[in-house]
């Protein structure tokens, strides 16, 4: 079936066709005369393998490289256009609108002649896209879809994406190619202070195109700043001359928008504002800022300069903390990981000032601009850039680092846990068993440990028993949507959570239990010494443990990042052929926790797996 699984709708299905026609007929006896027929992102409709596509296509959609193939060939155009001529037959005055994108692009090699109802929503971010459409006619003319301010630069939401200059060339291309209406691809950007000049050139020049871009900027800096418009129209110009090449170059939808240049490895959204927010750059930029901040007068324009300031800032530390990280890198000692830490701290603790809160409060309105809230009202968890946006790289830098587990030791721990001993039950919800108990912190194997998917534990003992709950923020998932597997099933393709325990007095094998946040869902086996030290796996050992499982939140669109699901084993010391530890003893002893569909892998103490001897951390009863 190859990618059936992500097709919502067949085009190229006759069925699906007559309700498409029959929707159109709705809207047309309502009065609509233009009519928009949407395509979908990430090459949905070129994953289908029904007999209409496959013959329509002449190739299946068994990998990526035949669904890129299926969607530059264009050929999806021809399963629409037998739904836009049914419309001309029988309404030749209504228009269709279909977007120029990645199932239906739009090239003279593709198509020559577009019909006479079909109003093409052409995708651009320059003139260099209205280059390949040359030679193509357009009856019924074409509209825009423009990558202008978008948030979906590489360097991240927060960063100035485009200048005046670029921008005065876009206004002037679509009129250039009688571009009837244009849409933006996302949202107006997110930079209401740093990008001002480039906002208000791009509304100006919508009024008269062949307008001196040049004496609109300047416009801007004079009325804006007045007195200290020398100061910022420098600031701007050092800007702008800044980020020219990423605004025209690394840009969305610029030519170097590949992941041959600009999404590379190591091209990534780190490695862009390093390169455009230099150490040299931001010493200059801060100097012209801050003298226009002591010597404005005018409370409109303190104002103007408080949202640039926010802006400048996180701009600022954030490329501070990626240069600190460079150095601690090249020379990994605490003489550059302590300042590292610090500077991370710092650029949150700004962002927690904008809204009072680390969770979804919004941020608060400016005191001297009440209309106007930094980053355009975004929460913190969206600025810290906790999760990768779309075609942008954050979730694993340092800017996610669990800066609380550094200070607490992780990157030295000696992996040796003390595990003190309860009278009462320890179970999921006891939480006055367990608040006393110290938190013990993952990290990502052979890396660092991360806030943004924060796995912590903790460990008790009875006379019987030896328990461990084990905190996972950030299931894959929703665990509501785990799929349901048997006691000792496979549960090792979805997220789950892992042990390995070695008792001193067990021959040197090692025991493993694992469990995903799944009813029943459990899975054991123990590994034994074999030739040549290599261990060998017998899945048929069963032991009697008892395995609870509980998640935090509500399944909904946007709350997977803050929803944590809990682990909760109890086993009894029996079950690992001995008795009950004594005082002092201690038992290898290492966990996990596996996030299968991203590849990630999380241990407490670091290794290749949570069984490896060699790796093993010690519980000390």
């Amino acid at each position: 079936m190859g990618f059936d699984d992500h097709v919502p709708y067949c085009v190229a299905n006759k069925g699906l066709q007559d309700l498409v026609f029959k929707e159109a007929e709705k809207l047309i006896a309502k009065g609509e005369t233009t009519i928009m027929l949407s395509t979908m992102d990430g090459y949905r409709l070129c994953q289908c393998n029904c007999e209409e596509c496959n013959k329509l296509f002449g190739m299946k959609a068994e990998n990526w490289d035949q669904i890129y193939a299926r969607g530059k060939s264009g050929k999806l155009w021809q399963a629409f256009f037998g739904i836009t001529e049914r419309i001309r037959k029988k309404y030749p005055d209504v228009k269709i609108v279909m977007l120029d994108y990645q199932d239906t692009p739009v090239n003279a090699q593709v198509i020559k002649k577009f019909p006479e109802n079909v109003i093409v929503k052409i995708q651009y971010a320059s003139q260099l896209d209205f280059d390949r459409i040359q030679g193509i006619e357009f009856p019924a003319g074409i509209c825009g879809f423009e990558e202008t301010f978008t948030g979906f630069g590489q360097a991240g939401p927060y960063v100035p994406e485009r200048t005046p200059e670029h921008i005065a060339s876009v206004v002037q291309a679509q009129a250039r190619n009688n571009v009837k209406w244009s849409m933006r691809d996302g949202a107006l950007g997110y930079v209401r202070g740093m990008q001002a000049p480039a906002y208000y050139v791009y509304g100006r020049m919508m009024d008269d195109p062949a307008a001196d871009w040049k004496a609109i900027y300047k416009e801007f800096c004079d009325a804006a700043f007045t007195n200290v418009a020398s100061q910022m129209t420098g600031f701007f110009d050092l800007l702008h001359m800044q980020i020219a090449i990423y605004s025209d170059f690394y840009g969305v939808m610029m030519p170097a928008w590949n992941r041959k240049y600009s999404r590379s490895r190591f091209h990534d959204s780190k490695w862009h504002v390093m390169s455009i927010f230099t150490p040299e750059y931001m010493a200059e930029a801060e100097n012209l800022l801050s003298s226009a901040e002591k010597n404005a007068k005018d409370p409109d324009i303190k104002a103007r300069l408080h949202l640039t300031r926010i802006e400048f800032d996180y701009i600022k530390k954030m490329a501070r903390i990626f240069y600190m990280q460079n150095a601690w890198t090249m020379n990994p000692s605490r003489i550059y990981l302590d300042p590292l830490v610090d500077a991370i701290d710092e650029w949150h603790a700004d962002l927690e000032k904008l809204s009072e809160s680390t969770g979804k409060r919004l941020f608060l309105p400016l005191s001297d601009w009440p209309e106007m809230r930094p980053f355009c009202g975004h929460y913190y968890g969206i600025a810290a850039l906790q999760n990768s946006g779309y075609q942008q790289q954050w979730d694993k830098t340092c800017l996610n680092w669990d800066t609380k587990a550094i200070r607490g030791g992780i990157l030295d721990d000696k992996h040796q846990i003390k595990v003190a001993s309860v009278e009462e039950l320890p179970g999921i919800d006891n939480s006055n068993a367990w608040n006393n108990v110290p938190e013990l912190f993952f990290k990502d194997r052979g890396g660092m440990p991360y806030a943004n998917v924060k796995t912590t534990m903790k460990v008790l003992r009875d006379k019987d028993n030896l328990y461990v709950r084990i905190d996972s923020l950030y299931p894959s998932k929703h665990p509501e949507d785990f799929f349901p597997k048997e006691p000792d099933g496979d549960i090792l393709k979805q997220e789950y959570v892992e042990l390995g325990i070695m008792p001193p007095d067990s021959g040197g094998k090692v025991y493993r239990l694992a469990a995903n946040p799944v009813e029943g869902s459990r899975y054991d086996s123990v590994f034994t010494p074999g030739e040549k030290g290599r261990m060998g796996e017998d899945v048929q050992w069963n032991g009697k443990w008892d395995y609870a499982f509980k998640a935090s939140g509500v399944k909904g669109p946007w709350s997977l990042n803050g929803r944590i699901w809990t682990a909760w084993f109890k086993m009894p010391f029996s079950e690992f052929g001995g008795k009950a530890p004594a005082a002092g003893e201690a038992w290898g002893f290492n966990a996990a926790r596996n996030k299968v569909e991203q590849g990630r892998y999380f241990l407490w103490s670091d290794a290749p797996a949570v069984t490896d001897t060699n790796a093993l951390g010690q519980l000390v009863f």
